[in-house]
């Protein structure tokens, strides 16, 4: 270890309270009075001296311990982020951003994950003590079924992408519509001639695909549009098989739109076990921007839907729903961005 360096147990020894007391000669109940505001009426600190405490906190690093402050009710707050047991990798990354940014407010998160469809999940859930929700899924019955989100009335609650079920839900959505478009767009900019779709078959998404075809004089007919259902995050080699035949030997598709990383990273293996050639024979572009994608082999071209935007969107909705302001727009749509690599160029 070089001089001057310390070690995380050597700094956590630095920035107790007590150490803070030492630093300045003074008691530690008065640099607790400045510090964390105990002692109101029986503690008092002059301005002189609650300068210095906050200069040597400040110098030595020391952050209140929270689980003190909560004991004393001044802990910070919470808000509950609910997801299924099955949510996709991507949703972490915006658990993440949210963790950010609700830290940086003075809330925490605490994560419930849900088995689909848990008849009970609202009655466990309002049993826990929170501030406000977060529905990362449709995690119930009303929301898939009914298209409704009524059992959440009561809760201060923003809905996540598929999660919002009506115009008045408050929510932010990732721009399928668009991230769809642009990949499109792309394929059809460096001159290819037969674009397939290869997606979970959401409407949003073959729209975009369909409204691209057109736009540029290209194919848009239904046998280049292959739904894929039940396989949400990864693709089994079988149907990754049946994609290439279907689409680049039958129907010599030179291009291919997929549902996101996994699949684009298995349809790349099975399409290399053909001797098919990518991006010569075949472009192939993805989704979600994961972190594997360029290191893929060519890395892969794919769309990133800004998950620190997404996930400080859900939260600034959330707070301003909490602390009772006005909200402008209940539903925000964060723009995606096309990430050109080397599977289209």
């Amino acid at each position: 270890m070089n001089e001057g360096e310390k070690t995380l147990s050597d700094q956590a020894k630095a920035t107790r309270l007590i150490d803070v007391a030492k630093e300045v000669g003074m008691s530690r109940a008065a640099v607790a009075r400045v510090l964390l505001g105990t002692g109101a009426g029986r503690v008092r600190v002059s301005e002189a001296s609650s300068k210095k405490i906050r200069e040597a906190a400040k110098r030595l690093n020391y952050e209140p311990n929270e689980a003190a402050r909560q004991l004393k009710g001044k802990g910070r707050k919470t808000l509950a982020v609910v997801i299924l047991d099955n949510a996709p990798p991507v949703v972490f990354d915006r658990i993440c951003a949210m963790e950010k940014r609700a830290w940086e407010k003075g809330y925490e998160i605490i994560l419930c994950r849900f088995p689909y469809q848990t008849e009970d999940f609202i009655t466990r859930l309002s049993n826990r003590k929170f501030d406000g929700l977060i529905v990362m899924d449709r995690i119930s019955k009303a929301q898939t079924l009914e298209k409704s989100n009524h059992e959440f009335e009561g809760i201060p609650t923003v809905f996540h992408s598929y999660a919002v079920a009506t115009d008045d839900d408050y929510g932010v959505i990732p721009d399928v519509y668009e991230g769809t478009r642009i990949a499109a767009q792309h394929l059809a900019d460096i001159g290819r001639k037969r674009i397939a779709l290869v997606s979970l078959g959401m409407v949003n998404r073959i729209k975009a695909w369909r409204d691209s075809m057109i736009a540029n004089n290209l194919p848009a007919d239904e046998s280049l549009c292959l739904s894929v259902l039940y396989y949400r995050h990864r693709l089994n080699e079988q149907i990754a098989e049946k994609i290439i035949k279907e689409f680049v030997i039958n129907q010599k598709v030179d291009a291919l739109l997929v549902e996101n990383d996994y699949w684009a990273a298995r349809i790349l293996q099975c399409l290399k076990s053909h001797d098919i050639r990518v991006p010569e024979d075949v472009a192939i572009v993805g989704y979600n921007n994961l972190d594997f994608s360029e290191f893929l082999v060519p890395a892969l071209t794919t769309i990133d839907e800004d998950n620190e935007a997404l996930g400080t969107a859900l939260v600034d909705q959330l707070l301003l729903l909490i602390e009772g302001n006005k909200v402008e727009n209940r539903q925000i749509k964060i723009q995606p961005k096309l990430i050109i690599r080397k599977s289209t160029s």
